[in-house]
Formats: structure tokens, sequence, C-alpha cells
């Protein structure tokens, strides 16, 4: 059966779904437009009728398959097996620059279009993209009658497209994933990412990768993954270089000027470990590009540049660029001395790479574009006046907004509204729904969670927003009824209903500097006596279970075997009311949080419970859902405000990005425990 590249993505989109999914949110996944997908669906039923499964459309809601459990399982498993030998453009545009990268003599257009599984013409038009993206290195694609493809341009510029090619393309697991995994667990790898990095000799970058980690911690900054893998890269394709006899050449007055950084006696020492591992001898020159590699991955330590004579000129950069974003939008932002060091910070190492030709990659450049508009606009405007004669790329441009943008957020929140959320427990969807609040609503300055015990001791007028994840008694005001994880739909209304609104004048308490240090530090031992005993108590079980009493009753019978718990049938009857308030699965996700405050816990305790076949539950966005995964977070009724501070902390690092989200929801015991050791160390920097 013959299944295309579009058709294979929508069919893995459709089976990936929880729920109904949009033609436009299949579109925007898989970079078509929505006419695209329209006009592919003929040909997925086509597919999905051979499988006897049935795509079903329902105005208003989206697609969802519909088909028995081993069905889709059989579809799913055909669809991963598949040998993916047609791309799509943008997959067909980064083989062909590789292609191109690596010729030794001229290809026949024939001879690429065979390769990548299509015509000619197809061919003739990605070569023009390809040219398109081969000229921001003085790179051309050369058309030669009678001999065929060639690609113009020095060796060195060469290498810097391929540099740049494998670290924009491949993604940082994948790179790992080639270097430490067994050679029969490498074909899960993304199949763009495998293509590219088979072009360099594993054995090779391993080599490299392991020099380059023995003096990373030489470096008196840090540099992020991103920085190490583009390092690491540009050394393997050098020593390639260098290996078949090509030269590397660096401009005299260049190369001098890297042997008075810092850098210098660094990348000295890194070329002469490579030289011993691989028997090679590596010029002068190329020990000035592994300098130029380690001075542009200052970026990414974001270290503390201070704001002297030396970089003076960028200090003066930094305040005119402020001025322009002032006087464009913003207004009084020179007087945020924490705006001007980070952009010193920023800018010292960035304006170095631009003007040596290094180029950086933001993944967050297109959402930044779409979140920010008028400030991102506003910038790319400012960069033009203040720096003239640099041409400043659009993801340098992002890292500014964001910047700006933090800092500008921040303001608004200064003089926004107070939220009080409620939900049975207040710790669980009611921390995971801040956390929601915080990152889609910016109006709001404070958001405080609380149980519905707790609210009876409260004057709900206080807050200029109460919201609740279930429905309240005896309440004499306004409240919004919402789901734990905000849909736009929920966020919209929120914000019309804040546009209405005038916050409510703050108090500014006087507080005792002798008090608030004792209480400070009491409050703090007890949070870290919370996270040493939830560290100490985390568990992963694993379950056969027919229903969810059945699994809880299974659970709490294992934590009170622990003596983690006093009662397991009053903690198992607890979590099952709670479950009646309201949906508990995350939703796109085959997880559920069950939380429940009870006296037959004394202490705060986080576990997970991995099911060996799917259980049903209604999810937090009211629909009924599948999970494999049960995370349960219980304390006692009288637990300390720190307990509950630091418990509430693993709700909303569960759904703080995908990384977190697949930590916990397939992760082993020391995963899990890694990722929670990380979320309560950022925990304690912020009290």
């Amino acid at each position: 059966m013959y299944i295309s590249a579009r058709e294979r993505k929508i069919i893995e989109q459709l089976l990936r779904a929880k729920q109904d999914i949009t033609i436009k949110e299949i579109a925007k996944s898989i970079q078509v437009s929505d006419r695209t997908v329209h006009r592919d669906l003929k040909g997925v039923e086509d597919i999905l009728d051979s499988f006897g499964v049935t795509l079903v459309k329902q105005s208003g809601r989206g697609l969802e398959l519909q088909a028995s459990q081993p069905r889709l399982d059989e579809l799913h498993e055909y669809i991963s097996q598949l040998n993916h030998e047609e791309y799509t453009p943008e997959e067909r545009k980064v083989l062909l620059i590789s292609k191109l990268l690596h010729l030794r003599e001229p290809v026949k257009l024939f001879t690429l279009a065979t390769e990548l599984n299509v015509t000619a013409a197809t061919i003739s038009t990605d070569l023009s993209r390809a040219d398109d993206w081969l000229g921001d290195f003085q790179l051309s694609v050369v058309r030669k009658r009678g001999s065929g493809i060639d690609l113009s341009g020095t060796e060195t510029n060469k290498r810097r497209a391929m540099s740049r090619l494998l670290v924009e393309f491949v993604n940082e697991e994948d790179f790992y994933s080639l270097i430490h995994r067994q050679p029969d667990e490498e074909g899960s790898m993304n199949t763009v990412s495998a293509r590219l990095l088979h072009l360099v000799d594993k054995d090779m970058l391993s080599a490299v990768e392991e020099a380059v980690q023995d003096v990373r911690g030489d470096l008196p900054y840090e540099i992020a993954d991103s920085a190490y893998i583009g390092l690491v890269i540009h050394l393997t394709l050098s020593i390639e270089r260098i290996k078949l006899g090509e030269e590397i050449t660096m401009k005299q007055g260049g190369l001098e000027e890297m042997m008075e950084t810092a850098e210098w006696k660094l990348a000295g020492e890194l070329a002469r470990r490579l030289e011993g591992k691989l028997a090679i001898q590596i010029p002068q020159a190329e020990t000035g590009y592994i300098t130029m590699h380690l001075r542009g991955a200052k970026l990414s330590a974001e270290q503390y540049v201070q704001l002297d004579q030396a970089n003076m000129d960028t200090v003066l950069y930094a305040k005119k660029l402020i001025r322009y974003v002032d006087k464009k939008i913003a207004g009084d932002l020179e007087k945020d001395s924490s705006l001007l060091q980070g952009l010193v910070t920023h800018l010292y190492p960035a304006l170095y790479r631009i003007k040596e030709g290094m180029k950086i990659h933001n993944p967050m450049t297109g959402q930044i574009k779409e979140e920010y508009p008028v400030l991102f606009q506003t910038l790319e405007e400012g960069v033009k006046a203040v720096f003239p004669g640099l041409d400043i790329p659009d993801e340098e441009v992002a890292y500014l907004v964001m910047h700006f943008g933090s800092v500008m957020n921040q303001r608004r929140r200064n003089t926004g509204y107070t939220a009080l959320v409620i939900c049975s427990s207040g710790v669980g969807s009611a921390k995971m729904l801040a956390s929601r609040i915080q990152k889609e609503i910016s109006l709001i300055d404070r958001v405080q969670t609380i149980s519905v015990q707790e609210m009876m001791d409260m004057n709900l007028d206080d807050y200029d927003l109460v919201l609740s994840t279930i429905k309240l008694t005896s309440v004499n005001r306004d409240y919004f009824v919402v789901s734990p994880f905000l849909p736009q739909s929920e966020s919209v209304a929120i914000h019309q209903h804040l546009q209405q609104l005038k916050p409510k004048a703050k108090e500014t308490k006087q507080e005792s500097n002798a008090g608030l240090h004792i209480d400070h530090f009491e409050g703090y031992s007890k949070s870290v006596n919370a996270i040493v005993s939830l560290l100490n108590q985390f568990e992963v079980y694993r379950f056969d279970s027919a229903d969810i009493p059945g699994l809880l009753d299974s659970l709490c019978t294992e934590m009170e075997k622990e003596k983690k718990i006093e009662s397991a049938e009053e903690v198992s009857k607890a979590l099952i009311e709670r479950e009646k308030l309201g949906g508990l699965g995350i939703p796109n996700t085959g997880m559920a949080l069950f939380h429940a405050r009870t006296q037959a816990v004394k202490q705060p305790v986080f576990t997970i419970a991995r099911i060996s076949g799917a259980l049903m539950t209604k999810g937090m966005d009211g629909g009924e859902q599948e999970i494999t995964t049960v995370l349960c977070m219980v304390t006692g009724e009288d637990s300390s405000q720190e307990e509950l501070q630091v418990l509430s902390s693993i709700s909303a690092a569960i759904v703080h990005d995908e990384k977190s989200l697949h930590v916990f929801e397939y992760g082993e015991k020391d995963d899990v425990l890694h990722q929670l050791s990380k979320v309560f160390n950022d925990y304690l920097k912020s009290l």
C-alpha cells in the first residue's frame, strides 16, 4: 500500500490525539495549509478503511478515529514501521543541502531525484530553495549542462554551513542517541536527524564529544547543550576535512585576536587532546575556530558581565536600544537596571558572533514572533537604527524580545489583579490551574491557591477574581468554575471579565525585619524537611487493575505496608471522593493526578502507579480519557503551608513542558527523582 509523507503525518496526528483534533491543529502541526489537509483526507480515509478504522467528522469539534483497540494498534504498528522514503518538502531541502555539501564531483539531477523519490521537476524546485539557504554562507548551487549539479564556495564556508545544518535540524535527543545508544536502538531516531548524523563518523563524533566533555568543566562559565553540540559537530567536521588533506585557514588578524582571549589556552588544550586521541595534527587556524566557538557559547551561560570600561560600547548600545523601545511603546524602561544588565550580558557575545558570521539557532523564534508581534517588530526596527552596519538575524532579535518582554510583563503584573484559586484539597488541580493562569493571563499579578475548607476562613472580596475547579456552595460573590487546564475559551472569558474591572488597591504592610528573618528561616527549614521526606518516600509501583477503585485500593495498601500512610481504607476513600468532584485526567496525556487531604496521612506523600492496561477516567477538560499512569499526592488535613507549597510545586512542574510530561508519564524511578530534585531545587531558590 502506498502512503504519502503527508498522509502518514496526518494519520500519526490522528493516532496521537487523545480526543477530537481539528483540521487547523493538524495543518499547524505538519506545517501545511488547512486546504491541503482537506485535500489529503480522501486518501487518508481509504487507508483507514483498509484497517477497519473509521474517520468520524463532527461539526464544531473535529476529527476522531473510531475502531477497536486491536485495530488501532495494528494501524499504529504499520505506520510506525513504514520505510519513510517519501519526504516532506522541508525534509527534502535539508537532505539535499547535506548532499550538496558533501559533493566531491558534480551529480546528475536525475540521480538526486531518484534518491529522494521525486520527479526531476520537483528536485529542480527544491534546489532553488536549497540555494536560498546556502546563500547565507556565500555558497551557491551551480547547474552545469552536461556534467550536472555542483556547489560553489570555499571549504571554510561549506564547513560553516554543515555545522549550521546539523545544529539546526538535529535535535539534542538524537545527537546523544547516536553517541550513547546501542546500534539496535537507533531505529527510533527522527528520520532526517538519523540521515544527517550518519553523514559523520560515529566513532570520531564520540571521541570528539569525550574530549570536549573533559575540558567543558574548565570553562569559567556554563554552556548550554545546544552550544555544546554545535562545538562537537564543528570539530568533527573539521577533523574529517583535515584527514582528507583540506586546508583550514583563518585571516592572520583574526587569529591574533583569538590568541589574546582567555579561551585561547583552553582551545589549545582541547586541540592537544584531540591530536592524541585521533593521531592527527590540528593546525593553529583550527584552534582559532575552536576559540571562536567557546567565546560565542557565552550567550548560553548568561553569566554576569561587569559594566566596566572594557565593554562600555556594549553598554551604550544597550542604552540606545532601551531608549528606542521606550520612545516607541514602553516608557520608563531606562530606570530598570536589571534590563540593562541582561541586555549587556546578551549583547556582549552576540555582537561578537554576528561580526564573525557565527549563526545561532533559537528554537523559540517562531513562537516569540507570534506571541509578541509588536515588540518583535519594534526591536527589529530598533537594531537597524542602533547597529546600522550589522545584519542582525531574527534569532538574535528573538532573544532581545525575551529580555524586554520579561521586564514589561513583570511591570504589568505589578499593577495587575489578584486571583484566588480553589479546589477540594488545595494542592493538586488548584496549583495546576494557578500555573496555567500565570502562563496565559499576564494581567494577573498574584495567584493564591486554597482548599474548600480553608475558604471558610477567608474574605473572598479581597480578591479581584475567584476561580474554582469545583462548584461552590454558600458563596455570595461571582466566581468562575474552570478546568485545571484552562482551555482557550475559559481564558478568553476571564480576559474579557478583567478588562471591565479595576484592580483592588493593594495594601502596603510594614514588617518587622527581625520577625521576617526568623519566619523566613523557620519556613525554609520546614520546606527542606518536606522535600527530604517526599524524596525518601517516593516510589513507582506497577499494578494489574481492572478499574480505578481497585487500583487505588492496591496502591494505598502498598503505601500502608511501607508505613507511608496510616489507613489504606481511609486514603483510598478520600481519593475516590475527590474524583467524584471533577475530572482528574490530564488532557492529551495518559495520566491522572489523584490528590486528597485526610487525617490518615501525617506527612506529604507523592507516588506514581503504572498500569499494565489502560483504564478510563474523566479528564480535567470534562471528556473521558484512557490512562496508564496515576500520580498520587496525599497529605494531612493539618499540613503546614510549607508542606502544601512543596506539594504544589510538583503539580505545576508536571505540566511545565513536554519533557516534564514525558518523564512523569513514562520515566523510571530514577528519572522522576532526578526531575523532582530539579523542581525542588528551583523552588528553594525562589524562597
